[in-house]
C-alpha cells in the first residue's frame, strides 16, 4: 500500500504522539489481517476450568477478607450512550409512526424525569403523548434536544436504576455501592478508577465530586475516584474498502480509538496490589449486588492463594538451589493449579534450564477470570489455543479471531458452554512488588480487522488486542465458573426491563 504523507499528514501524526512509520505498520496490519487464533478445544470443568464447591468458597472469602494490602476496582467506561439507544435512532432515520416501546415503559429508571421535563415544556405529561401516538416525539424527548438527551451522555451517566422517593442511580453509582461491598480497604479507603472518554472526563469529574461526600457520609468510607483516558498514541487509523488511507470529510487522517486493548497502559499505571475489572454496564441494583459480591470475593481468594504460592516458589527458583524434588513439586503446582500445558521434553531438560523456564513462566502477572454459563450474549469466551511454540494456553477469544469456515473449529465453538463476562481479579505487581510492564506480555497477532461506517461512509478499521484478550494473553490465567447472575450487563435500552435493573420497593437498599 505505497503511501506519501503530505506535511499536514505527519504534523496530524505526531499530534497523536505516532510516527510515520508506526502509523505505516497499522497500514500494513490493514492489509494483512490478523492470524485467526487456533483454538484446540473448549475450555469446561476439569479441562482449563475451576469450579469452587461450598465449603471451599466459604474459605477463599475468609483468606480474602483477612488481606490487609490494596486493592482497587478498575472500570472500563469510555462507551458512549448512543449505541444503547440505536434502536430509537433507527427509528427516527425511517420515519416511523408506530409504537417502539415495550409494554410498560414507565418502568425505565428514567421516566419520572422524562416526565417532569415533558410538563415542565409542554403543560402536558409524557402519558399524554402516548396516549395521542406521538411517539417520535417521545423518543426525541428521551435522545435529543430539547428533551433529556440521554443518547448525548456517556453511558456511566444514564439513569440505570429507580429506588425510594425518585432517586435515580447511574452506574458509576452502582460501581461505588458495590465497590464498597468487596473492595473496602480495612482504613475504609475505596478505590475506584474509571477510564473515560476526553470529550466526557470533565461532566464525569463533577458528578463524581458531588456524590462523594454523600456516599462517605452514608457508607462511612472514604472515597477515592480516579479517572483516566486512552492516550492518543493508541489510535489507530483506517481505510477505505479500496485499500485507501480513510479520510474524513476535510481531507484529514481519521484516527479512532485503539478499543479496550489501549486501556492497558491505563492499567499499567495502578500501583494498588489487587485489581477488580468490570465494564461499566455490567452492574445491578443494590439489593441485588450481595450474590455479586460473594463471587467477587471467592475470586480474589483463589488469586491470594495463587499468588501466595506463586511467590514461593519465584524466591526459591531464583535462588538457583532447588532440588529435583521440588522442581517436580513445582511442575506439579504449575499443571494442577494453573492447567500449565507444556510442551513435550520440557521435563527432560537440565536442572538448571528447568528452573530457568519456570521462574519464567511464573514470573507474570496474574488474572483470575468468573466465566458464566453462555446463554447467548455476544462476546468472547474461553478456549485452549495452540501457541507457536506448540504449547497450549487459556486464552478468552473473540468470534471474530476465529476461522469459522474451518470444520474442526465449528465444532469446537458449538461444544463451548461458557462466556466472558469481562469479571477479573488481577495482580500486575511481581514478587518483589514491582509492578510489570504490561506491554512485555501481550500477544500482537491477536486483534481484529473491523468493519464500521463514519457518516455513513464504509471504512475497515484496525482494533489492536484487546485487554482482556490478546493484551493479556500472557498472563497467568485462571477460569473460575461463576453464576449468571453475576452478569447483569446492559448493551440496548430494553435491557433495563430486566428483573435485575427494576425498582423492587420490597427490596433493602443498603449495604453492610
Amino acid at each position: 500500500m505505497p503511501i506519501e504523507f503530505t506535511d499536514t499528514d505527519i504534523q496530524e501524526i505526531t499530534a497523536h504522539d505516532l510516527t510515520p512509520a508506526t502509523v505505516m505498520r497499522q497500514l500494513m496490519r490493514l492489509e494483512q489481517g490478523y492470524p485467526s487464533a487456533q483454538i484446540t478445544s473448549v475450555v469446561k470443568p476439569h479441562n482449563g476450568l475451576r469450579q469452587v464447591a461450598e465449603e471451599e468458597a466459604e474459605r477463599l472469602i475468609r483468606t480474602y477478607e483477612d488481606f490487609k494490602g490494596t486493592r482497587a476496582k478498575f472500570v472500563p467506561a469510555s462507551g458512549a450512550a448512543s449505541r444503547m439507544f440505536s434502536k430509537l435512532f433507527t427509528y427516527l432515520e425511517e420515519g416511523k409512526k408506530d409504537n417502539p416501546f415495550p409494554e410498560n415503559p414507565e418502568n425505565f429508571p428514567f421516566w419520572a424525569l422524562l416526565n417532569s421535563w415533558s410538563i415542565e415544556e409542554t403543560q402536558k405529561n409524557i402519558e399524554y403523548y402516548l396516549y395521542k401516538e406521538e411517539y417520535p416525539f417521545v423518543v426525541k424527548a428521551i435522545i435529543g434536544h430539547p428533551g433529556l438527551g440521554l443518547a448525548d451522555l456517556p453511558k456511566a451517566l444514564v439513569p440505570f436504576h429507580r429506588y425510594m422517593n425518585g432517586i435515580v442511580r447511574t452506574p458509576i453509582d452502582e460501581h461505588i455501592v458495590e465497590g464498597i461491598r468487596y473492595a473496602r480497604m480495612p482504613n475504609n479507603e475505596v478505590r475506584l478508577h474509571f477510564t473515560v472518554s476526553p470529550e466526557h472526563q470533565e461532566k464525569i469529574r463533577n458528578f463524581c465530586a458531588a456524590l462523594t461526600p454523600e456516599y462517605e457520609e452514608k457508607y462511612g468510607i472514604k472515597l477515592l475516584i480516579s479517572l483516566s483516558v486512552q492516550a492518543p498514541s493508541t489510535d489507530t487509523v483506517a481505510i477505505t474498502p479500496e485499500r485507501e488511507l480513510f479520510r474524513d470529510e476535510n481531507g484529514h487522517i481519521l484516527f479512532r480509538p485503539g478499543g479496550h486493548g489501549a486501556l492497558l497502559a491505563n492499567l499499567q499505571n495502578m500501583q494498588e496490589e489487587i485489581i477488580f475489572i468490570k465494564n461499566i454496564d455490567n452492574v445491578t441494583r443494590e439489593s441485588m449486588q450481595r450474590r455479586s459480591t460473594r463471587y467477587k470475593k471467592i475470586l480474589a481468594g483463589i488469586l491470594l492463594l495463587l499468588r501466595e504460592q506463586i511467590y514461593r516458589y519465584l524466591v526459591r527458583l531464583e535462588s538457583g538451589k532447588v532440588g529435583k524434588d521440588e522442581l517436580a513439586e513445582i511442575f506439579a503446582f504449575c499443571k494442577q493449579e494453573l492447567y500449565f500445558n507444556f510442551n513435550e521434553g520440557i521435563e527432560k531438560l537440565p536442572d538448571e534450564k528447568k528452573i530457568a523456564f519456570l521462574f519464567k513462566r511464573l514470573n507474570r502477572p496474574i488474572r483470575v477470570c468468573g466465566l458464566v454459563p453462555n446463554e447467548g450474549e455476544p462476546g468472547g469466551g474461553p478456549y485452549w489455543v495452540r501457541e507457536r511454540d506448540g504449547s497450549e494456553s487459556l486464552q478468552i477469544v473473540e468470534g471474530a479471531q476465529l476461522d469459522m469456515t474451518n470444520p474442526r473449529v465449528q465444532v469446537i465453538v458449538q461444544k463451548s458452554r461458557y462466556f466472558n463476562p469481562v469479571d477479573l481479579v488481577c495482580c500486575i505487581r511481581n514478587y518483589k512488588g514491582e509492578v510489570f510492564a504490561l506491554d512485555q506480555f501481550v500477544n500482537p497477532n491477536m486483534g481484529l480487522i473491523v468493519h464500521k461506517t463514519y457518516h455513513g461512509e464504509p471504512l475497515v478499521g484496525l482494533e489492536p488486542p484487546g485487554l482482556w484478550n490478546g493484551a493479556m494473553a500472557d498472563w497467568i490465567t485462571l477460569f473460575v465458573e461463576v453464576p449468571a447472575v453475576t452478569f447483569t450487563p446492559v448493551k440496548e435500552l430494553n435491557d433495563l426491563l430486566r428483573p435485575e435493573h427494576q425498582y423492587d420497593p420490597t427490596a433493602p437498599e443498603s449495604t453492610e
